[in-house]
């Protein structure tokens, strides 16, 4: 499945990234016009390879790396060193093939592609490196900022293979109990998104479609057998090899009311042009759940009101040049920042910002920003 979609996929990246050119910074990368995952994946690798050169440094125990302001100096280094990155072309292929793989088989099987690439078949993993692996991971943001929660609010080390498999099902298992048909079917989102990608040059196959063996994989993975064998008997029966969102979702509402005149949608309208923006929320669990099961940690309570980050003047210049006039929209920034229990944990909501509003990290009023909270972050340190 999806041998033509990964040839497409590939081509067209190559395409709009390198060309025909014998390298390719990551800045580039990012100002193409490529998917965002991709973007996402190909950033997160360039910080593995950085993390990889580090091992190699040999550091004299003399000196202090631990200081805030030091640490605070490295970051920006490291974000100067990682946009600037230069795919060499073999380095480029070489992770443009891992990429399309990748995310073909996490749109189609989260579960299953989450629970190999963490673990790798290793018992036990440590949180350090999971939470490096979330890092690839744009689409199906529930996953990770549970996960991430997970390991903050219980503070462990390492996480077992048997564990981590299990708290993924329960959180797919939240999310398909607490979701109607529409929003079970707006989940597949990103995987139309990206099959359409990868036939947008091609003429004679459909960019409003999916394979329905695609979203047996997708329903198989989420445990809900009813939903994949509907799918299977519609391909072996009525040889339905594609399948439109709309018809998905009124597939999906037929099964779960057991009514099969059940409709949800009209089958030649655009359901997507009026829920673009859906993102399933964070499943919560009942308080009388058992000791022995799995909790969900608790999103933390708003910070308290602290001194003003910028001048009148300041944030009017950033909310400006950074955020295209939404001031909701940064303080919105400002707020989850500050949420974080660390520097370490803000930093990468914020990259990840600039990187899905395509916000040029170095300009005058980007690096303001991102100044002050780290400031903020290293004041904390200091009182604490």
């Amino acid at each position: 499945m999806f041998e033509k979609e990964t040839e497409q996929l590939i081509g067209i990246i190559r395409q709009t990234t390198i060309g025909d050119a014998k390298a390719v910074s990551l800045r580039a990368i990012f100002e193409s016009k490529v998917p965002s995952n991709v973007k996402v994946f190909f950033r997160a690798d360039v910080e593995h390879f950085l993390d990889e050169d580090r091992k190699k440094e040999q550091r004299m125990s003399k000196f202090n790396y631990d200081v805030p302001e030091i640490q605070m100096l490295q970051e920006q280094i490291d974000t100067l060193l990682i946009h600037n990155f230069i795919f060499a072309k073999s380095d480029f292929e070489t992770t443009l093939d891992k990429c399309v793989h990748f995310l073909l088989n996490f749109l189609c099987r989260p579960q299953w592609t989450l629970a190999s690439f963490l673990f790798e078949e290793s018992a036990k993993v440590s949180t350090r490196q999971i939470l490096k692996k979330l890092r690839y991971c744009k689409d199906y943001e529930y996953f990770p900022d549970i996960l991430r929660r997970y390991v903050h609010q219980r503070d462990i080390a390492e996480l077992a293979l048997e564990e981590g498999k299990a708290l993924l099902d329960k959180i797919d298992g939240e999310v398909v109990k607490n979701h109607s048909s529409v929003e079970l079917a707006q989940m597949t989102k990103p995987l139309f998104d990206f099959v359409a990608y990868a036939r947008s040059l091609d003429l004679n196959t459909s960019s409003q479609t999916i394979p329905t063996r695609a979203l047996m994989y997708f329903f198989e993975d989420k445990k809900m057998s009813a939903i994949h064998d509907r799918f299977s008997r519609e391909r072996e029966t009525n040889n339905v090899r594609e399948i439109s969102f709309s018809q998905l979702a009124n597939v999906i509402e037929k099964v779960r009311t057991g009514n099969e005149f059940a409709h949800i949608f009209d089958e030649e309208s655009d359901p997507f042009a009026a829920s673009d923006d859906f993102s399933p929320e964070s499943p919560i669990v009942s308080a009388g759940q058992e000791e022995s099961s799995f909790s969900f940690p608790k999103i933390s309570e708003p910070p308290k009101p602290l001194p003003p980050l910028f001048t009148l003047d300041e944030e009017r210049s950033i909310v400006k040049n950074v955020f295209h006039q939404n001031e909701e929209q940064f303080r919105t920034a400002v707020k989850e920042a500050l949420g974080a229990q660390s520097w370490e944990d803000a930093a990468p909501t914020i990259d990840h910002f600039f990187l899905m509003n395509d916000v040029e990290p170095f300009t005058k009023e980007a690096i303001l920003f991102t100044n002050r909270l780290q400031n903020r972050f290293a004041e904390q340190t200091k009182s604490g």
